[in-house]
């Protein structure tokens, strides 16, 4: 079985400057997941407490290593001194961080440093007993089968196969390791999420003409419809002259007959 290695950077966005995976090291994650016969491996250099590294989880890693910078030491020879003991026959990295300060050179460190073959900016890889393929894009928009024999350094290209959207149960179940074997239990960081079994609701199909009707077929025991003192016309213009006389509008019928009587009364007295 083929030993992979793949380096995580912590990413940012450019702009907000938020936590989230580095496109060439999420395609290297999604790359790794794919290999066959591979016994994958993946690592981080600098704090356990880096956000990025739960989306890294969310997309698939079971576990991440952290290892921590030496003091005073360079962070291509840091990762020198782990390569030579994990002896990884594949080491996938991202072809640059997401960092403004990233230039892409640490693979090519590496190579130096380990004295391995580097392929550049692969968009897949094929794994054999002693051996890798990798086919990596050409400036004239065609792509190119390249080969060699492993131990091997393979960047991965930001036109890989975009590596999907971050699942949160992954995140959950998923654990970051520090150099000193003591894991972090990436459920105390996300807040834990009480689960229930689905109960599939039957299907109801709204029936009736009117709105209302549609909606108390779906609701059930809730009536919408809407609600009408039953009376009868008398009683109706009777309620509404109560109303007109409170707002000012109309004179109740017994003062207006005591008026009508004072009127009579005044002409009768004048004649």
């Amino acid at each position: 079985m083929v030993k992979v290695l793949v380096l995580l950077s912590a990413g940012r966005d450019e702009f907000s400057g938020k936590a989230v995976p580095s496109a060439s090291d999420a395609r290297a994650v999604k790359m790794a997941l794919n290999l066959k016969n591979a016994d994958v491996t993946y690592a981080h250099i600098g704090s356990a407490d880096e956000p990025s590294l739960r989306l890294y989880l969310g997309l698939g890693c079971p576990e991440i290593e952290v290892w921590t910078l030496e003091a005073d030491a360079s962070l291509s020879s840091t990762l020198s001194k782990h390569l030579e003991a994990i002896e990884a026959d594949l080491i996938l990295t991202g072809a640059a961080s997401s960092s403004m300060a990233s230039q892409g050179l640490l693979p090519y460190k590496l190579a130096s440093k380990l004295s391995r073959l580097l392929l550049p900016g692969v968009v897949s890889v094929d794994l054999e007993s002693s051996r890798i393929t990798g086919v990596c894009p050409a400036p004239d928009r065609t792509r190119r089968l390249i080969a060699a024999e492993l131990p091997a350094i393979a960047t991965v290209s930001p036109l890989a196969p975009d590596p999907g959207q971050v699942v949160q149960s992954w995140q959950r179940s998923g654990r970051i390791v520090r150099e000193t074997d003591t894991s972090i239990s990436v459920s105390k960081q996300v807040p834990n999420v009480a689960r229930r079994r689905f109960r599939a609701k039957p299907l109801t199909v709204p029936v009736g003409n009117r709105a209302w009707e549609r909606v108390r077929s779906v609701i059930g025991s809730v009536d919408v419809a809407p609600k009408a003192r039953a009376m009868s016309p008398e009683q109706a213009a009777q309620a509404i002259l109560s109303k007109l006389e409170d707002l000012g509008f109309a004179v109740a019928e017994s003062s207006a007959n005591d008026d009508a009587k004072k009127t009579k009364v005044g002409e009768d007295s004048n004649d």
